[in-house]
């Protein structure tokens, strides 16, 4: 499959707020970041004590690009999932 070139999302991006966590929260373990790779599909996410997978997919909202995901990986080892 080509490279998907109308993705500005591709790269690594830091996670600096949540509704949820505050910054130490984040990045508890390591700093937390989420990245999209340019085949259009697979990232990778760490977020707290959470790493994982991710399968992405990019969008246009009124007009505007939108990223949608879901992961899989673990929490602490525990197995974890979820959808954004």
């Amino acid at each position: 499959m080509p490279a998907t070139t109308n993705n500005p999302f591709v790269g690594r991006w830091e996670i600096v707020e949540t509704s949820m966590w505050d910054k130490a929260a984040l990045d508890l373990c390591q700093p937390a970041h989420i990245a999209f790779g340019d085949d259009g599909r697979t990232g990778r996410m760490v977020v707290i004590a959470i790493e994982a997978s991710v399968d992405h997919h990019v969008s246009t909202a009124r007009g505007r690009p939108k990223v949608e995901f879901s992961f899989a990986g673990t929490d602490a080892r525990r197995p974890t999932s979820g959808r954004r």
